[in-house]
């Protein structure tokens, strides 16, 4: 199907878009992309926050509100971030990512059948109140299209995935991806050209804008809780998690041990007087990798 015919089918066959922002450059360039081509009435913006977001990205969804002048929804689940880790006594690891299902992937999926009229008990969000309205707005049984900022150069995974899915298995919904094929590069033009600002922690050096901090986290972004005051709130709210559950966030460490270490490191490189030009090469790479658009950094 045709550019032109995909986008003609779109705008006819669906009562509804559902399009999840988090605060990142991709989501964000996804909204801006569908205010641009598609009925707006028919645009449904949400945000899930499981409180584990800096202030910041929560700044910034507002701002986004503000600029755009539409609507975005915030859905809270029936357990935040921190409750959840009360709960289960241990922090989520590569091992254990329970944080994403749970706390993104379950209330989205609520969220569709609840609109979709097919979900009476509510499990895992709490102000329905939102949603409801949102539903008794679209007639019965509503053909939704999830539209989301999935980019092909991502990973390999993701670039096997389509532009366009019919009946997706994950939100039993159509799935569109409006930016699959665009490059970061594409991704930071377009918000310019939009004369919308990225979230500003690109700026501050972190590869990640959702959960902050992440238990992939950065090093850049574990010093950034460590010695920016702007992040003392993340920083405490992590700690204090530690102290009451008894683990560390990082597995093998806490977050203070986290970010002792990595200082150690950079003492010992600043030491150092045999930087091989292997070493170089290797910095050298890691740089290109991270910074590669006009000062903002990221994780591809």
């Amino acid at each position: 199907m045709k550019n032109n015919e995909l986008l003609n089918k779109i705008k006819s066959d669906y009562d509804m878009y559902y399009v999840a922002v988090s605060g990142g450059k991709d989501s964000t360039a996804t909204l801006l992309w569908c205010l641009d081509n598609l009925p707006k009435e028919k645009i449904k913006v949400f945000f899930i926050d499981i409180g584990n977001e800096s202030t910041i990205t929560l700044d910034y969804i507002r701002y986004l509100e503000q600029e755009l002048k539409h609507r975005i929804w915030r859905i809270t689940p029936k357990k935040t971030f921190s409750e959840l880790i009360l709960e289960k006594k241990f922090f989520p690891s590569p091992y254990a990512r329970f944080c994403t299902n749970l706390l993104k992937i379950e209330p989205a999926k609520e969220i569709l059948n609840i609109l979709k009229g097919k979900k009476k008990n509510i499990e895992n969000i709490k102000n329905t109140d939102q949603i409801i309205k949102i539903k008794n707005s679209l007639p019965k049984n509503p053909k939704i299209l999830v539209i989301t900022g999935v980019r092909a150069d991502e990973s390999l995974t993701r670039s096997k995935y389509s532009q366009y899915d019919k009946n997706n298995p994950l939100t039993q919904t159509d799935v569109f991806r409006p930016i699959l094929y665009w490059s970061v590069e594409d991704v930071f033009n377009y918000l310019k050209e939009k004369k919308i600002k990225p979230n500003p922690l690109y700026e501050m050096g972190c590869s990640r804008v959702g959960c902050f901090p992440c238990i992939f986290a950065k090093e850049k972004e574990i010093k950034l809780l460590f010695e920016n005051q702007n992040f003392e709130y993340d920083r405490k709210r992590i700690i204090l998690l530690e102290e009451k559950i008894g683990r560390k966030f990082f597995i093998h460490k806490s977050l203070k041990e986290k970010y002792n270490y990595i200082k150690r490191n950079e003492k010992k490189e600043n030491l150092s007087l045999f930087n091989t030009s292997k070493d170089k090469e290797k910095e050298k790479k890691e740089d290109t990798d991270i910074c590669t658009v006009k000062g903002f950094s990221f994780c591809e």
